[in-house]
C-alpha cells in the first residue's frame, strides 16, 4: 500500500512538473512572400535558452549574406509571444539548388524546472510553395493569421519593431 502511494505521489508530482513547463515548437512558414522560422511557446512559464536545429541545415539569405544555418539560437520565449526569424524571400529560397526542401526541426531548451523535452518532427517546406505562388497572384489567404513584413533598410521585416518579438 506503502509503495502505490508513493508512485502516485511521484506521478501527482512529475505531472505538475511537466505543467509548469514551457511547451516550445518552431515552424517555418509564409509571410506575405518570405519564408520565416516561427517560433512559439504555447506553455504557461517563459522558456530559456532556446534553440532550433535543422537536419539537413537549411539557408538563410539576407542581402549581402548567405548563410547555412544547422542551429538557430532562439534565447528567450515568452508564453504567447512568436519571435520571427526571416530565412528568404521565398523565390530565392525554392531557386537555391542548396536549399533542402524537406528536413527535421528539433526544439530544446529549459523551462522554470529544468530542460524542456526535445521536440522533433519533419516539416516540408515545399507545401508552402503553392501558397506563397497564390498570394503573389492574388488570390486570398486562407486562414493566415500573420502579419506580412514590413520591409526594413536590409530587405527583411523589423519585427523588434512591429512587436513581434
Amino acid at each position: 500500500m506503502a509503495v502505490l502511494a508513493a508512485r502516485e505521489r511521484d506521478a501527482a508530482v512529475l505531472a505538475e512538473r511537466d505543467r509548469r513547463q514551457p511547451y516550445v515548437h518552431a515552424d517555418v512558414r509564409a509571410i506575405a512572400d518570405r519564408l520565416a522560422v516561427v517560433v512559439t511557446n504555447s506553455g504557461p512559464t517563459v522558456a530559456m535558452r532556446v534553440a532550433v536545429y535543422f537536419d539537413p541545415p537549411i539557408v538563410r539569405v539576407r542581402p549581402g549574406a548567405y548563410e547555412i544555418v544547422h542551429r538557430l539560437p532562439v534565447g528567450m520565449v515568452p508564453p504567447g509571444a512568436p519571435r520571427v526569424f526571416p530565412l528568404a524571400a521565398a523565390g530565392r529560397y525554392f531557386a537555391d539548388p542548396v536549399a533542402p526542401r524537406r528536413f527535421h526541426v528539433t526544439v530544446c531548451g529549459r523551462g522554470p524546472d529544468g530542460p524542456i523535452p526535445a521536440v522533433s518532427y519533419p516539416v516540408d517546406a515545399m507545401a508552402l510553395r503553392q501558397t506563397v505562388l497564390e498570394r503573389r497572384h492574388g488570390e486570398p489567404e486562407v486562414g493566415s493569421t500573420w502579419p506580412a513584413f514590413d520591409t526594413g533598410i536590409d530587405g527583411f521585416g523589423s519585427e523588434q519593431r512591429r512587436g513581434l518579438v
